[in-house]
């Protein structure tokens, strides 16, 4: 596989529509090598120069619900097996403006994505609810309620899975496969964050990585770091976890870094810091998380003295 080929895959993998084995080779490369993971680093930066702001997107959706209505007025099984590929295209514009407040009947063949600082409820064809939070997609196939229920998470969501014993419900996730036997629990698994964590509200779940499978009970929260592949599994209050469905950021102990690239994911935005008196203080903070970028950077600064310059996308964080 050449260079091109490579970041053709990488750009896949960031819009949230590679497959589980493209993840693979992604994640491959990035681990590869130092010079490997700052070339990923240049190619983020020139997709989300190439990515439409989400008016634009959410003006092109408009037509599509259009096409899509007069489409339904025609034969429906026609439609599903030879539109699926536009409902899809419609999805990603229309979606992109739904608030948390809106409920969605997702159909077959579905990506589903959420714009920079915007939520999104989702009911899949078995019933089972998804809250997707800012910056996230969510996939699958036409075959959802065949044999095993399967998504593709990049991102962060909050899911509600119905118990069908004998249809498992797998959400994958770079690299990672997360089973679930009918339960609520929260996953988060941007794209340019080291790590993805889920915790488990109810149920059980399983997660498995290439190396190792770990089992869950309530009340537990998994880390898994992409590049080390390390696991740490902890026993702790998992409703900090979800606050963002309730439009907070409610961190009992983080630092400045994690913060800022969780706020990179969700506002979209690029944040140049070198953490130096902050590396290894953490701290607690509970945001609204529909606020302005720079109104929550305000708020920070009352905890830690920070100064900060925005400049277009880019926001540079100097500690005082």
């Amino acid at each position: 596989m050449n260079m091109n080929d490579i970041k053709d895959l990488c750009f896949k993998y960031l819009g949230g529509t590679s497959e589980v084995e493209e993840e693979r080779v992604v994640l491959t490369f990035i681990k590869e090598s130092e010079g490997n993971r700052l070339l990923f680093e240049e190619w983020k930066r020139e997709w989300k120069q190439q990515t439409p702001e989400y008016s634009q997107v959410f003006s092109f959706g408009k037509v599509k619900n259009e096409i899509r209505r007069r489409e339904k007025a025609r034969n429906r099984k026609l439609m599903l097996c030879s539109a699926a590929a536009a409902a899809a295209m419609l999805l990603i514009g229309g979606l992109a403006v739904l608030s948390i407040n809106r409920e969605v009947e997702v159909p077959e063949n579905c990506i589903v994505r959420t714009g920079y600082n915007e939520k999104t409820q989702v009911t899949l064809p078995d019933n089972s609810v998804v809250w997707l939070n800012a910056g996230s997609s969510l996939s699958y196939c036409e075959d959802f309620i065949a044999d095993t229920r399967e998504v593709s998470l990049v991102g962060e969501a909050y899911f509600d899975v119905v118990k069908m014993p004998d249809s498992p419900f797998i959400v994958h996730i770079s690299g990672s496969d997360i089973t679930v036997k009918g339960t609520r629990f929260n996953v988060t698994a941007y794209s340019n964050e080291a790590e993805v964590s889920t915790s488990l509200i109810e149920g059980s779940i399983v997660f498995a990585s290439e190396k190792v499978s770990v089992e869950m009970i309530p009340g537990e929260q998994l880390v898994y770091n992409v590049y080390t592949e390390d696991i740490t599994k902890t026993k702790t209050d998992t409703r900090p976890s979800i606050s963002w469905v309730n439009g907070k950021l409610d961190y009992a102990s983080i630092s400045l870094q994690k913060l800022l690239e969780r706020l990179s994911s969700l506002y979209g935005v690029e944040f140049r810091y070198t953490p130096i008196k902050y590396k290894n203080r953490e701290f607690r903070i509970k945001l609204n998380d529909s606020e302005p970028i720079d109104d929550i950077l305000n708020a920070i600064s009352v905890i830690l003295p920070i100064d900060y310059v925005i400049e277009g996308n880019v926001i540079t964080v100097t500690e005082s």
